[in-house]
């Protein structure tokens, strides 16, 4: 397909550039408001077509070279390539656009309740969670080999251009083209894994019922190949190809020292990484989660077999990588996934090493982290969240308080200290019960916890007669279930403090209530929890007509 020129306008929730080619929307990776590219159709739908850019005759006046060496081709951030003052913006607006187009709510009363977005000081190393696909550079190779033959060229810089470029403008833009799946896995990655397969490197001597036959019978060549062979880091857009990186500006800085310790300790020891295609090989996954303000660390080495032999190596390997970053190692697990699938922790844990948690310090309270528990991924931007999430629920002493997708329990310990009684909901066992831990640990005594789906437990609780004051949910990106909204309208809180990692099912959820239920939107907080990223956290205060609740 030949090269068009095209204006980007606008960017849609996956943080692709869009514009136009005569009625048709293109989205566009690494493009942002204000360029002027030269695209090239990779891919077309009906209503849309997927382009990449081959060469950008004007650029944004955001647009910036991005901080990272291997940006343009990690998925894990998407807008490093676009200044943080123009990333806030558009996920403000963004938020604003979501209510309005997939809401149906008035444009000037959306723009009236929307406060400017609480942004970070320094948006770098903030995540305390890390997730690492360990793999062969036999695959992310061609991939590399394939993105430097698309190197982007500049065509020309206009310098004297008096239009200023609107952030988000999307009002000439379908809202399907905007927030539609089909955006997704359009880039197809078979010829790559297929020619990956082709020169992976092969393992005959692995035998799953002896640990460590893999440390066995190895020949100089198996040796020189693993040692060319180790990709640690995240995936590519839309793929299972991992992206080879010895460092990420957006995790804690410690994450990158394990990582470095592992690839050492895998090219010493001959150990061979995961190969999904073949579902061969030991190491799957490096997982880190790390305590900002305790400075504990605990490490999860996920392995496809059930292999304790280099556990007592590996321990100290990793507590000394630890101990340069000045944290501790207080938790090493083995975890055990031997199924074919897209999850990355099995059901099986082994504790090599310390205890089976982390703790971290929050909002003046200490909470407890388990392997398979859900914590906000940003310690710093939890903080501000959280006590948005205080302030709009605004509490009486007399509240009787419901906090659906508990997770540990952060925000049900908080709420505690302002109310008469608060229960917590939360389908994973094990943060349930680092909830309950949690509570005793900080002398709350009002926090009850559940284990189950919201949509099934907080019915039962109308059924019984039990009322709720003020409800907060923070749902999956899914959003709300169908049945909990119902719920959720039967009980008629007064309040609902709804908190949202994906603007658009939020905005779906908050018409329903607010058409079926008498809900009215009295206030809208964006958060940035994912900098450089196209992923944006909003606080949303409902109360329901005629509560007689402030406004």
């Amino acid at each position: 397909m030949k090269n068009d020129i095209i204006e980007i306008n606008s960017l849609n929730s996956e943080g692709q550039g869009v514009g136009r080619l005569g009625k048709m929307a293109v989205f566009v990776d690494g493009a942002i408001p204000g360029d002027e590219i030269n695209v090239k159709i990779i891919r077309q739908a009906k209503s849309y077509a997927v382009g990449r850019i081959t060469g950008i005759f004007r650029k944004s006046e955001d647009r910036i070279e991005a901080p990272c060496k291997v940006a343009r081709r990690c998925g894990g951030c998407s807008l490093q390539h676009m200044n943080y003052a123009a990333q806030c913006l558009w996920k403000e607006s963004g938020v604003i656009e979501a209510m309005i187009r997939i809401g149906g709510f008035d444009r000037k009363s959306i723009e009236s309740l929307t406060a400017k977005l609480m942004s970070m000081d320094n948006p770098f190393y903030y995540r305390n969670k890390v997730q690492l696909p360990v793999s062969s550079v036999a695959v992310a190779g061609k991939m590399a080999n394939h993105a430097t033959q698309e190197n982007i060229s500049d065509c020309g810089d206009i310098k004297n251009n008096s239009e200023k470029f609107q952030i988000n403008n999307l009002k000439d833009i379908d809202v399907n083209e905007i927030y539609s799946n089909s955006e997704k896995n359009l880039i197809n990655n078979q010829n790559a894994n297929q020619n990956a397969n082709q020169n992976a490197n092969q393992n005959n001597n692995t035998n799953d019922n002896n640990g460590n036959a893999w440390s066995k019978n190895q020949n100089n060549n198996q040796e020189q190949n693993i040692k060319k062979s180790i990709a640690i880091g995240f995936y590519e857009t839309n793929s299972h190809v991992v992206v080879d990186s010895d460092e990420c500006l957006v995790q804690h800085p410690v994450a990158d020292k394990i990582r470095l310790a592992v690839r050492k300790f895998i090219i010493e020891k001959n150990i061979p990484v995961y190969d999904e295609t073949r579902h061969e090989g030991l190491i799957r996954h490096i997982v880190i989660r790390i305590g900002f303000n305790t400075k504990d660390v605990m490490v999860v080495l996920v392995l496809r077999t059930k292999d304790l032999s280099f556990k007592k190596e590996m321990t100290k390997l990793l507590k000394d990588a630890v101990e340069t970053g000045n944290m501790n190692l207080k938790s090493f697990y083995l975890n055990i996934n031997d199924q074919r699938t897209n999850l990355i922790l099995g059901k099986e844990l082994i504790l090599v090493d310390g205890q089976e948690f982390i703790e971290e310090n929050l909002c003046g309270m200490k909470f407890r982290i388990s392997p398979y528990a859900f914590f906000q991924v940003n310690t710093a931007q939890s903080e501000v969240l959280y006590n948005k999430v205080i302030e709009f629920a605004d509490m009486k002493p007399t509240d009787i308080v419901f906090d659906l997708y508990c997770g540990t329990g952060a925000i049900s310990l908080l709420l505690a200290e302002h109310c008469r009684k608060v229960i917590g909901v939360e389908t994973v066992g094990e943060a349930i019960a680092d909830a309950k831990i949690n509570a005793k640990a900080n002398s709350v005594d009002n926090c009850e916890f559940f284990v189950g789906k919201a949509e099934d437990v907080f019915p039962q609780y109308i059924e019984k007669g039990v009322s709720a004051d003020v409800v907060v949910v923070d749902p999956p990106r899914k959003g709300l279930d169908a049945t909990l909204v119902n719920a959720l309208v039967k009980m008629s809180s007064s309040k609902i403090v709804y908190v949202s990692c994906n603007p658009a099912t939020l905005a779906r959820d908050c018409k329903i209530l607010c058409d079926t239920g008498g809900y009215e939107i009295k206030s809208i907080q964006p958060v940035d929890l994912f900098p450089w990223t196209s992923h944006v956290e909003a606080i949303i205060l409902m109360t329901r007509s005629g509560s007689g609740d402030k406004k």
